[in-house]
C-alpha cells in the first residue's frame, strides 16, 4: 500500500543487484597480483599466474546470474496484471495473492 516510500531506494537496489551479479560472474581475465607478475621464474620465464583460467568460474557465474534474471522476469510477468490493475477474473487474481496480508 505504501510502496511509493521505497521509490528512492530503487536506483541503489538496482546498482547493488548489478554489483553482486558482477562479483558472481567474476573478472573478464584473471590477472596475477602485481607483486607476483613482476617476478620471474627460472630461466627468466614469468611465473604462472596466481589465478588460473577463470573461464569455468565465469560460465557457472553467468549461468547463475542468467537463471536469476529469468526468474525475476518471469515473476514480473506473472504479477504484471495485478501491478498494472488489469481486469482479470477472481480466480486469476486470487492465484497471485500468495499471502493473506497482501489484501
Amino acid at each position: 500500500m505504501f510502496l511509493f516510500y521505497a521509490t528512492p531506494l530503487i536506483p541503489f537496489m538496482a546498482m547493488a543487484v548489478v554489483l553482486v551479479l558482477g562479483y558472481l560472474i567474476g573478472p573478464a581475465r584473471a590477472h596475477a597480483p602485481a607483486h607476483l607478475a613482476l617476478r620471474t621464474g627460472e630461466a627468466g620465464r614469468p611465473l604462472p599466474s596466481a589465478l588460473p583460467n577463470a573461464a569455468p568460474r565465469r560460465l557457472v557465474g553467468a549461468s547463475i546470474a542468467g537463471a536469476y534474471l529469468l526468474v525475476v522476469l518471469a515473476n514480473f510477468a506473472y504479477f504484471y496484471p495485478v501491478l498494472a490493475a488489469k481486469v482479470m477474473t477472481y480466480e486469476e487474481w486470487n492465484a497471485r495473492i500468495w499471502l493473506s496480508s497482501w489484501i
